[in-house]
């Protein structure tokens, strides 16, 4: 399991996306 912090410049704030491997 990865999680992924992605910066939503549109809402400014950062998402977090898990990712299973």
């Amino acid at each position: 399991m990865i999680r992924v912090i992605v910066f939503d410049p549109n809402s400014c704030r950062c998402r977090f996306y898990d990712v299973v491997v």
